[in-house]
């Protein structure tokens, strides 16, 4: 009896020490993680050392992007009531250069003869044309040197497309997923939480979003790059697709890649201006925006390193300050020092 009262006792301390046990673990984990956060606010990390190997750089075009008026004004609405501390360095990518190899117009027939446009291909400024054997007003545009396309066709006018709905969103995402494939282009290019999408609506010559797609004749897909060393990459203007496929439940009917050919493994570090002169150029409208500025302030709520892929030719992929504003409005700056630029 004695013996299983004090195994009973034992049990009991046991628990006892194991729950204080427990509790103080958590507590230090709480306390670690908030001293940690408190030492980088006030030390941040040293800045990624800069290696410069690419030399200046060209100063960045903001003309695919918004302007906004001289008399904008700005405020600051962020969690701390400041501008954020940011690195004071990253990373400069390495655009290859666009260049005609032996191969790339027959490498251009294979991928077009696997979406359907087997027939004869025409040759015109720089550009391959493909027309659909199956429908002449379905036409593949491909660049010769860079392979980028457009996909056009007479959608709007087809009663087969206008009566039909969209299987699923799931259905419009994996055809259009399908389509890039054919074209090379894989999943860590466009990973699935960067993809967006818009439900849209034949209305005469032209479309309509809607917000169902009960009421939608096809599915928008929008497919955006994954990110570069943690950052995000976005677009010059949001409105205006860089790579985009509209589906509808029969077919892709339209498409756009507009890709630059970014050399992951060769960049350069390059020291930054720092948010503070980012923000005083943003002030002085050397900036960009990626919609229409609709207000005549505008409120900064967080500021964060991305990157601008631009749709024109450009010898490297350089960072900027993301300036993110109600509504969805962000603002752009170019991020390298101008001690480093030409």
């Amino acid at each position: 009896m004695s013996t299983l009262t004090e195994a009973a006792i034992f049990s009991k301390k046991a628990s006892i020490w194991l729950a204080i046990s427990v509790v103080v673990l958590i507590f230090l984990m709480i306390f670690f993680g908030v001293a940690g956060s408190i030492k980088n606010a006030l030390f941040p990390a040293p800045p990624l050392p800069a290696t410069v190997a690419f030399g200046k750089l060209p100063r960045m075009d903001l003309s695919e992007g918004y302007k906004s008026a001289s008399s904008t004004t700005y405020s600051l609405e962020t969690v701390s009531g400041d501008l954020p501390v940011l690195p004071g360095g990253a990373k400069v990518f390495e655009i290859s250069a666009n260049v005609l190899s032996f191969g790339s117009i027959e490498d251009l027939k294979t991928k077009a003869s696997r979406i359907g446009f087997s027939g004869q291909s025409e040759e015109i400024a720089g550009k391959v044309k493909f027309t659909d054997p199956q429908d002449s007003n379905r036409v593949l545009l491909m660049e010769s040197v860079t392979g980028n396309f457009t996909l056009r066709s007479n959608y709007a006018t087809d009663q087969s497309i206008i009566t039909s709905k969209p299987q699923s969103l799931e259905d419009a995402i994996e055809k259009a997923s399908r389509f890039l494939l054919e074209f090379g282009l894989l999943e860590i290019e466009f990973p699935a939480e960067k993809i967006k999408t818009e439900f849209i609506r034949i209305d005469g010559n032209s479309l309509t979003k809607v917000q169902s797609l009960s009421a939608a004749n096809l599915v928008q897909v929008d497919f955006f790059r994954g990110d570069l060393d943690k950052l995000a990459v976005i677009w010059p203007r949001d409105t205006s697709a860089l790579t985009s496929v509209l589906v509808s439940q029969l077919k892709v009917v339209s498409a756009d890649l507009n890709l630059q050919p970014i050399k992951k493994d060769s960049f350069a570090s390059y020291p930054l201006k720092g948010v503070s002169k980012a923000f005083e150029d943003l002030k002085a409208g050397n900036a960009a925006f990626v919609r229409p500025i609709k207000n005549s302030d505008i409120t900064i709520v967080d500021v964060k390193l991305g990157y601008v892929e631009s749709s024109k030719n450009a010898e490297y992929l350089e960072p900027v300050y993301l300036f993110l504003g109600q509504d969805d409005q962000i603002g752009y700056v170019p991020a390298v020092s101008d001690l480093w630029l030409k």
